[in-house]
């Protein structure tokens, strides 16, 4: 997930919450545990505690205000730091590459444009929001093109192009890369049931982060609290992407969802048109059972046989026997 901070990448440190009170009355602060470790470890004890690309958010906003010798060592040192950050979060083949091609070609550089490593990640992180957002648009746009649906091979070139990108980016009104596949309309439930499975496999991607809430409040703060409670919680206020397929009826992408850790007990929120009326919808918040059950319902109120109805039949047993038995065969 994202909230508004770091949509915007702000590294301006907080000021620290906590007021060190004087030492034998000289005015002497303790020293922080955390900086008599060598930088090395300092780094593995982030990297363990924060995931890519959010490690410079938790020295930021998590360590720095904790204690003024933190604050004062992450704005202006660490950078031993910030540099095994930048490596290991930010740079890729491609930032080697340029890299290696800079040192066989020297140039000099102003000494008053050099800037630090807290600095260098501040821009790299910078631009992978703007890549992801960009990849997302992308996604989003075939996933309801007619002319240019969304396919495996556009995913993949989106996903290679803009690389490096945060595979859980969550936008501020839509979903997740892994939502928008399930929306995805024009094209087959094969070659949905294919892209969930590229994002989920080979990138990683949460099967239990649900689509941003479509309910926005007027000020940015309270917009910021409830994305940052969201976060915590994956419950994202919109749909999961279990949700989306049961409701939908996508029985073989329910099926490979639960598979690979998708919780059936999650509620989403949303709305959804029916097959045999599309005047009609169902709206509401529902686990992905009820979602299936309550679609099945309706498409039967408005004549749909058995046969039209069968892949939602297949769905609530699946959903079924993962709420009764925690286990899909």
């Amino acid at each position: 997930g994202t909230s508004a901070r770091d949509n915007c990448m702000s590294m301006d440190l907080p000021n620290p919450s906590i007021e060190w009170a004087a030492a034998d009355g000289e005015g002497a602060r303790p020293v922080c545990i955390l900086l008599t470790l060598p930088e090395v470890i300092l780094h593995s004890i982030i990297s363990y505690a924060a995931p890519r690309f959010e490690r410079s958010n938790f020295l930021c906003h998590r360590l720095a205000p904790t204690c003024y010798a933190l604050h004062s060592a992450v704005d202006t040192g660490l950078h031993n730091v910030w540099s095994a950050v930048l490596a290991q979060d930010y740079q890729g083949e491609e930032s080697n590459n340029a890299r290696n091609s800079s040192r066989q070609s020297p140039r000099r550089a102003s000494k008053r444009l050099r800037r630090s490593p807290k600095e260098l990640v501040e821009a790299s992180h910078q631009l992978l929001i703007e890549r992801t957002g960009i990849a997302h648009f992308c996604v989003s746009e075939w996933a309801h093109s007619k002319q240019s649906p969304l396919s495996v091979a556009r995913l993949r070139w989106a996903l290679r192009e803009y690389q490096p990108i945060r595979i859980n980016y969550r936008a501020e009104i839509g979903g997740t890369l892994l939502v928008e596949c399930c929306r995805a309309r024009y094209i087959k439930e094969g070659v949905v049931l294919s892209c969930v499975r590229e994002l989920i496999e080979r990138h990683g991607a949460d099967p239990n982060l649900a689509a941003a809430s479509e309910k926005r409040y007027r000020t940015h703060a309270a917009n910021a609290a409830y994305d940052a409670f969201n976060s915590r919680t994956k419950q994202g206020g919109g749909l999961t992407p279990l949700c989306i397929a049961a409701a939908r009826g996508m029985a073989s992408v329910v099926r490979y969802l639960l598979r690979a850790g998708a919780s059936p007990s999650l509620v989403g929120t949303g709305r959804f048109r029916l097959h045999t009326n599309s005047a009609k919808s169902v709206s509401g918040s529902y686990r992905p059972l009820e979602f299936a059950k309550t679609m099945q319902s309706a498409e039967e109120a408005q004549g749909a046989n058995a046969d039209a109805v069968k892949d939602l039949s297949k769905c609530i047993r699946l959903l079924q026997k993962a709420e009764t038995q925690g286990e899909i065969s």
